[in-house]
């Protein structure tokens, strides 16, 4: 009887010591998980804040479109001033056509500027969108991921439980 009771005390010992075991590992596979999330969660702060930065970069681009849109408004009224002078002195004729040539020059040249910000603008939109929506299936796979790993902790624990509650049974 006392050798039956010193197996069974040995036996819970041993289940005691497995079960620690166990629990460590759990407890180690708990915290990987946590790391790597919190990994996809610092690279994920990293892309919004990149993000962030090209909206900004954008913001100005935007910024600097509306002031080149202003000052060819100024120009174009500009021109329209000097086109009503014009015909004031005919001496002056030659300044102000000089003067018209240069502001459609000017005009022509922030028309151009004006047609490529516009092409920079739409470029760095498709790449922003891109860029968004990388990260957010990058971020959906890392979530997946996350929740795989967790579920299969999961079924490796009632696998555990009941193999057991089996084998304490018999």
């Amino acid at each position: 009887m006392e050798q039956e009771l010193l197996k069974a005390r040995d036996e819970i010992y041993k289940e005691k010591e497995s079960k620690e075991e166990d629990k460590s590992m759990k407890q180690a596979k708990i915290l990987s998980l946590s790391y790597e999330l919190d990994l996809a969660k610092g690279q994920l702060d990293l892309r919004i804040n990149e993000n962030q930065r090209k909206d900004q970069e954008l913001l100005e681009t935007k910024q600097e479109l509306r002031k080149i849109r202003t000052d060819y408004a100024a120009n174009c009224e500009k021109q329209r001033l000097m086109d009503s002078q014009f015909g004031n002195a005919t001496d002056e004729a030659d300044k102000l056509r000089l003067e018209m040539n240069m502001m459609k020059k000017l005009i022509d040249s922030q028309e151009q500027q004006l047609v490529e910000l516009n092409d920079i603008m739409e470029k760095q939109e498709i790449q922003n969108q891109q860029k968004i929506r990388e990260m957010t299936s990058q971020l959906n796979d890392s979530i997946a991921m996350a929740l795989t790993r967790d579920r299969r902790v999961k079924e490796l624990e009632s696998i555990k439980n009941q193999n057991h509650l089996q084998s304490t049974l018999c």
